[in-house]
């Protein structure tokens, strides 16, 4: 079974759900930061950057699980949250105006600012500019303490490469959660160990120059499963 097809099968997706858990859904070297950087932040739903939307989504100052609307120009987010009183929800989305796919959503410990919400338990549509930019600016302490709720751009990072292992048969010490930037650069500054069956280092590989060893590109899924074209997923040179 070549890598492309171990990454769809059920014993990986429940490795790498576990492993997402256990970070907290984080990028274990920059804590979501390369994420943050590439949005802004906009109370209306819309502030297209490279394509890319952000979009926030906050509580009623009541608790309990709100099917959010975002309304900005017939664009729209729909996302059932549980919503506690004094956290902002983040949402961040990749797409157009159109289409939306949610990347990740995260609850800040704090209100931010609005004018005024509006619309029933159902549907809530937000208003107003937020007056700060909280999450650019935010310190490293506030950031790896923030809580992620999900964040579908995340990459399992193998640390090593064992003959005979299937993706999911590796110990949880060897695995970790990267941000796609961060794997990225990892791969392109470093060669990975390979280990025999016996576990027994026999050598280093380097990883393609395309996928920089992640063997496939999410965001292309719908194509052969979104192998990478130069390596067919197979993840090295």
């Amino acid at each position: 079974m070549d890598y492309p097809e171990q990454l769809n099968q059920p014993e990986w997706k429940e490795k790498r759900l576990s492993i997402l858990r256990r970070d907290g859904h984080r990028c274990q070297i920059c804590f979501n930061r390369s994420l943050i950087d590439r949005y802004r932040i906009s109370l209306h739903g819309a502030s297209p950057i490279s394509n890319n939307l952000i979009y926030i989504i906050f509580d009623k100052e009541v608790s309990g699980t709100y099917r959010c609307r975002t309304d900005h120009e017939k664009s729209f987010l729909f996302e059932l949250l549980q919503i506690s009183q004094g956290n902002s929800i983040v949402a961040l989305t990749s797409g157009t105006r159109d289409f939306c796919q949610l990347i990740a959503t995260v609850v800040l410990p704090k209100k931010l600012d609005y004018s005024s919400i509006s619309g029933s338990p159902d549907e809530i549509a937000l208003k107003q500019e937020i007056q700060e930019d909280y999450l650019k600016y935010i310190s490293k302490d506030k950031l790896t303490a923030l809580r992620w709720l999900d964040t579908k751009s995340l990459h399992i990072h193998h640390r090593y490469y064992q003959i005979g292992k299937m993706a999911w048969e590796y110990p949880d010490s060897a695995l970790t959660t990267l941000c796609w930037e961060c794997h990225e650069k990892l791969h392109a500054d470093t060669e990975i160990d390979v280990l025999d069956d016996s576990g027994e280092i026999i050598g280093k590989r380097q990883v393609c120059t395309r996928c920089h060893g992640a063997g496939r590109f999410p965001e292309y899924s719908h194509v052969e499963g979104g192998a990478c074209f130069r390596c067919g997923g197979e993840r090295f040179e």
